[in-house]
């Protein structure tokens, strides 16, 4: 029992090739492909595979089918039990009936509820109407056989932070290059602008935003970082971190680069579940971790322009401004007389009316930062 639960652990925390992956893959897909043609039942399939004859694989199926699957008087359809809870003792039950009462009658309460829930996301649901690729024109279909990864991306590291959170969960095809996945990471630091905004608040409209200015980064994944070297002034930022670990005596694996632009998602090898990093904006990094890898099939968009597919987005509130506590927060400002808190975060018309006089002259000494709070992040 030793040896198998060992070999079990083993087996999941495996290096997977994406590309032999697919050829693999696609192989069982020929062979079913050939097993139709020959007109063979999916039973009659299974029953080969698994050396039984016909009749027990069909006695086996209606025994472990879903319409099986009852107790008593439990109705067939259990969609029932989400619209009429049953009437009985159950505390739980009765608490559950109550709540959603209230969830009925009052907009509010229902709003703070949702906010409040565990799974505070986002989820894409998939249209079937939009995934007919006979509608799609054949230069825009995603080719065939192909592979799609699920990768989480995780929010930048907070020291004041315990866990990590996951901030969106995004669809990748195996063809697809890096940077199309890099492309699509939404972070409030790339809408950052740099500098100190207080004697011309109009310059920070036209101001360049730290991702438009700062653009390398590097995912690094299984002892490899990629690079991005799209841009002439891009820097490179693993090599003073290998240059570290050459220096160190705890770091023993060597590490290789290599341009992100030049590699394709099935031209890597990936664990599932094993936590990656992607780092930009000099010191902004997240993790991410592929949680799944399979083939594609119809329930998946079939657009190339679709992809990369955000699946899941975490809802964002706002930083309301701290004077009106109506508009959203567009300024930080530090070293103010005037603000109750250090920092504080006002809107466009609390900053003016409190900082400037009627002429749009500066009062006093403080210092006006251009703010994007993570609402300000769009899918």
């Amino acid at each position: 029992m030793t040896d198998s639960k060992s070999d079990n652990e083993q087996d999941s925390t495996n290096l997977i090739n994406i590309q032999e992956f697919l050829e693999k893959w696609s192989q069982i897909e020929d062979f079913t492909k050939k097993a139709l043609e020959k007109k063979e039942s999916p039973l009659e399939q299974i029953a080969q595979d698994i050396d039984l004859p016909v009749q027990t694989v069909s006695d086996l199926s209606a025994v472990c089918s879903l319409e099986t699957l009852l107790c008593g008087s439990e109705p067939e359809d259990k969609k029932l039990y989400y619209q009429v809870i049953p009437e009985t003792d159950l505390k739980t039950l009765y608490y559950q009936s109550q709540d959603l009462q209230r969830r009925k009658e009052s907009f509010f309460y229902k709003n703070s509820v949702l906010k409040s829930m565990k799974y505070n996301v986002n989820d894409t649901v998939h249209n079937p109407k939009l995934q007919n690729r006979a509608t799609i024109p054949p230069e825009k279909q995603v080719p065939t056989p192909n592979v799609v990864l699920s990768i989480n991306i995780h929010r930048p590291y907070n020291f004041k932070s315990t866990q990590p959170m996951v901030d969106q969960k995004i669809l990748v095809r195996g063809d697809m290059f890096l940077t199309e996945f890099r492309d699509a990471i939404d972070c409030v630091n790339n809408l950052a602008v740099a500098g100190d905004f207080s004697e011309n608040l109009a310059a920070a409209q036209v101001a360049p935003t730290c991702g438009e200015t700062f653009k390398s980064g590097f995912l690094y994944i299984e002892g490899t970082f990629y690079n991005d070297f799209r841009h002439d002034d891009n820097r490179d930022y693993s090599k003073p971190i290998i240059e570290w670990m050459k220096n160190s005596n705890n770091c023993g694996t060597t590490h290789k680069t290599t341009a992100m632009e030049s590699v394709r998602f099935r031209d890597l090898t990936v664990k599932l579940g094993e936590p990656y990093l992607y780092m930009h904006q000099g010191n902004c990094e997240h993790i991410i971790s592929f949680t799944d890898v399979r083939m594609l099939i119809a329930d998946d968009p079939q657009s190339i322009d679709d992809y990369p597919f955000v699946v899941r987005q975490v809802s964002r509130r706002r930083v309301l401004c701290r004077s009106c506590m109506m508009y959203t927060a567009r300024w930080q400002v530090e070293e103010s007389v005037f603000t109750p808190v250090e920092p504080c975060y006002l809107c466009d018309g609390c900053l003016t009316s409190l900082h400037y006089d009627e002429d749009g002259n500066k009062i006093g000494h403080f210092k006006a930062f251009k703010f994007a709070d993570t609402s300000s992040v769009q899918c």
